[in-house]
């Protein structure tokens, strides 16, 4: 790649020749080489099939055509995943593609390598709809086509944990402060492109979705409850597993997140009558 390749023309046990070159490829006819140099030596940095002759006197006598030569020319070839995610989980879809510097898909034929139990197909490209721990190894590529080629490409490597990830939601504190706010951060570790879903449910209804969701997973939440989130990412959309929950309190909210449970004892002699609080419970639990 980046080269160039010297070929040397000649006319055995003859004088005064001057030289000629010739290259074609696949679907073309023959053009001259304009840069032949003294001795009939061609310096080339293009792949194809090239030919000489030589030529003297005046009129101009030419010998018989050489036999071709044909010349290869290495071009650069790297393996690409899309998405382009560091990990990528059971059952998420992907494509790995062979990109080869200034080819295209027409004409080449391709020729895969992996440590996966997996063997790719010969083609260009393969998608992968629902991608299992088997699909782990490094993968390189190469291609062919007429007179261009490549080396087998740096490896790539897919990475396919056999666990489904989990969010985990975190609270900057526990308690909402009278007219004040708490805010929640979800997030999935060392991964990548992750929509964020927030859940809220009391202890009397099921979990309703969370509407404001914040770049980065923030939700900032007015009202008590338990509160869990799970990711998304990918088309078809892949969830991670839901978070575990987070209580959060809301300072004075009585009504809606205490129960108070009362006994009287009355007694006549001496006419005193006692009232004592027994419990104090909170309604907020955990699932």
């Amino acid at each position: 790649a980046g080269g160039r390749v010297a070929l040397t023309c000649s006319v055995d046990g003859s004088d005064d020749w001057k030289y000629y070159g010739f290259r074609r490829d696949s679907h073309s006819v023959a053009d001259p080489v304009r840069d032949v140099r003294a001795h009939g030596v061609m310096v080339v940095s293009e792949g194809g099939f090239y030919r000489c002759r030589g030529g003297r006197g005046d009129p101009e006598l030419f010998s018989q055509n050489s036999e071709e030569v044909l010349i290869q020319k290495t071009v650069p070839s790297w393996v690409i995943l899309q998405p382009n995610w560091s990990v990528i989980y059971s059952g998420e879809k992907i494509t790995v593609r062979c990109k080869i510097q200034g080819g295209g898909d027409t004409g080449w034929t391709y020729e895969w390598r992996t440590t996966s139990s997996n063997n790719p197909p010969s083609h260009s490209e393969y998608t992968i709809s629902r991608v299992t721990e088997s699909h782990s190894g490094d993968y390189s590529c190469k291609g062919r086509r007429d007179y261009y080629l490549t080396e087998w490409s740096q490896v790539k490597r897919l990475t396919v944990p056999p666990d489904k990830p989990k969010a985990t939601l975190r609270a900057d504190r526990t308690t909402i402060p009278a007219g004040g706010s708490v805010a929640l951060t979800c997030s999935v570790d060392g991964s990548d492109d992750w929509k964020y879903y927030g859940f809220r449910r009391d202890s009397h209804s099921a979990a309703d979705p969370v509407r404001d969701v914040r770049a980065h997973g923030v939700m900032v939440v007015t009202e008590g409850g338990f509160y869990r989130c799970r990711g998304g990412r990918g088309d078809p959309q892949f969830f991670t597993q839901n978070s575990e929950g987070v209580l959060i309190q809301k300072t004075g909210d009585v009504d809606r997140g205490l129960h108070v449970s009362w006994v009287k004892s009355v007694s006549v002699n001496p006419p005193v009558i006692t009232v004592s609080v027994l419990s104090l419970l909170r309604v907020y639990e955990t699932r």
